[in-house]
């Protein structure tokens, strides 16, 4: 399910273990893993990770054993399963709580989904504060005279609450998100 749910996302999964051969494949079939690398010590899954970078990929390691540690430290995201040892829990960014590859899928598109939300709400709130803090300011009191002065510091306040309360609500969004089914 998990290396589904991430193929779905357009993510490539490799497999790096210093397992067997045989045992790494009879994993990765039921899983259904494509690209195994079995036998890696930690310098040969380090160097790997500098391959699939140097060929302009992303790395995003999970690994839950010390071997794991200098290839969690060095990816661009070092996730690490939380029933691991605590030098892997130490060594990535994230760390499952739960040992459920699924949490893999999750954690990456709750981090898409939170960088999109980041960047629609600086968006809405410097669009909305663009027009509407000259308004406040006054902008329009030659068009409409003084009469709409006295109704502008009112008008500015509400129109503050309304973009926070715009920006809180699309936050809030991300409570929404689940596991990849």
């Amino acid at each position: 399910e998990a290396v589904q749910a991430l193929a779905r996302d357009g993510i490539r999964v490799v497999m790096a273990t210093g397992d067997h051969e045989a045992a790494a494949l009879a994993v990765a079939r039921a899983a259904g893993i494509h690209e195994v690398h079995a036998g890696l010590s930690p310098s040969d899954k380090m160097a790997l990770l500098r391959r699939l970078r140097a060929e302009g990929h992303q790395v995003a390691y999970v690994g839950d054993g010390i071997n794991d540690a200098p290839a969690l430290a060095a990816a661009d995201l070092g996730i690490a399963i939380g029933a691991g040892t605590d030098v892997a829990k130490e060594a990535g960014g994230v760390v499952l709580v739960r040992s459920d590859f699924r949490g893999v899928a999750l954690a990456l598109r709750t981090g898409r989904r939170t960088v999109d939300k980041v960047r629609g709400n600086l968006t809405w709130a410097l669009g909305y504060n663009a027009v509407l803090l000259p308004i406040a300011a006054g902008a329009l009191v030659p068009v409409f005279g003084l009469a709409v002065y006295n109704v502008l510091p009112i008008t500015g306040a509400l129109a503050m609450g309304i973009s926070s309360t715009t920006v809180v609500l699309n936050s809030l969004s991300l409570r929404f998100l689940s596991l990849p089914r």
